[in-house]
């Protein structure tokens, strides 16, 4: 069996041009949560084979990271949130 490794880089996440996409911001508010961690959420939801490293700047931002791991997104919050492009 051949593994591969694959690296994804979400720097429009750094930059902040997620948070003008509306279906996030809808289930953001549903769970008192920012953008960044809808979308880190369903990235942890998306593969049980993808682990996403972080570059966090700031305690704040490693709390906000960790904290993105308890939220459980429903079935049409997530089938939702894959259907973006952007």
């Amino acid at each position: 069996m051949r593994r591969q490794t694959r690296y994804d880089l979400f720097s429009s996440i750094a930059a902040g041009s997620i948070s003008g996409i509306d279906t996030i911001q809808e289930v953001a508010d549903a769970h008192d949560a920012t953008v960044y961690q809808i979308a880190l959420a369903w990235l942890l939801e998306h593969s049980a084979v993808v682990l996403p490293i972080l570059d966090t700047a700031s305690l704040e931002h490693l709390v906000e990271n960790v904290a993105a791991a308890s939220i459980s997104l429903s079935n049409e919050e997530y089938s939702r949130s894959a259907t973006l492009d952007g």
